[in-house]
């Protein structure tokens, strides 16, 4: 949840909670951008999507014209979570969240594959291509975070007694099950 703040110009801002992600080097390589363009179209063309052609024409303009100069297409990729709930999540309806991820990172194109279970990402700088890979790699850590398990904890036995009543034993006051303090 996003809490308010106020900085040192009396605006207010809206900060939400950190989520701390361990740095990661990721395994990224030059593409030649037609092989780029080829792959794409077999991804979008045998499956049912919402991308619009306006954006598809546009990508093959521009996967064209960086092939024409001889500039090759950064790809990576990003295991998918195991949860198909938490992929749909990351994805967000009808791909608002890739879309959006897209438009900010500036990179060209990202494409969950169901087949071998792994997000893929293209663009035309390695600084576009991480910056989209860190933003999915954050939400899937973010709900990945929200849906792991609690560890069940079993409260302290006291030996002795064995009834379910209050006795001198048992009172309010008697913290000898609690573990010590941890002081500074």
């Amino acid at each position: 949840m996003a809490t308010p703040s106020t900085n040192t110009e009396n605006e207010t801002t809206t900060s939400t909670p950190a989520l701390n992600l361990v740095p990661v080097k990721y395994d990224l390589m030059q593409v030649d951008s037609y092989a780029v363009l080829i792959h794409i179209s077999r991804l979008t063309g045998s499956a049912k999507t919402n991308i619009s052609q306006d954006f598809l024409l546009n990508l093959c303009t521009i996967l064209n014209d960086r092939y024409n100069k001889g500039k090759a297409t950064i790809f990576g990729y990003l295991l998918a979570p195991n949860d198909k709930e938490i992929i749909r999540k990351v994805i967000g309806t009808d791909g608002y969240y890739f879309k959006r991820t897209t438009t900010t990172s500036g990179a060209d194109f990202i494409w969950h594959d169901h087949e071998n279970d792994l997000f893929l990402f293209w663009g035309a700088s390695n600084f576009r291509t991480v910056k989209a890979m860190n933003a999915i790699r954050w939400r899937i850590n973010k709900f990945e975070g929200l849906v792991s398990p609690l560890k069940q904890v079993e409260p302290p036995v006291k030996s002795g007694g064995g009834g379910g009543g209050d006795s001198e034993d048992d009172s309010d006051t008697d913290y000898s099950d609690m573990p010590p303090l941890v002081c500074e």
